[in-house]
């Protein structure tokens, strides 16, 4: 249970800082972009992804390998989901006949 907990944690810290740089960007970077000229534009372009490239794909991985992580702690509830299903199903026909 803790060890789900700790991954799934990693999971959403990985995928909340791709998702906030998205957003931050989005909001911030894009406003402050429509008023510079084309070269200035290109450049910092440019330069952003030459860092980006090299410090934000250990985030994703992050979230990724957390996310995976949680899956397989997960699998020790697996047989107790699977038969609520089973029951669920099998007594959703019962009632129908």
């Amino acid at each position: 249970m803790i060890g789900q907990m700790i991954s799934l944690a990693f999971a959403l810290l990985g995928a909340a800082a791709v998702y906030g740089t998205d957003v931050f960007f989005c909001v911030v970077g894009r406003t402050a972009l429509a008023h510079v000229s084309d070269a200035t534009l290109v450049e910092t372009m440019g330069r952003l992804h030459e860092v980006a490239d090299r410090r934000m794909p250990i985030f994703g991985v992050i979230g990724i390998v957390g996310a995976l992580a949680s899956i397989a702690f997960s699998r020790v509830s697996w047989p107790w989901a699977l038969s609520a299903v089973a029951r669920r199903s099998c007594g959703s026909s019962s009632t129908e006949a």
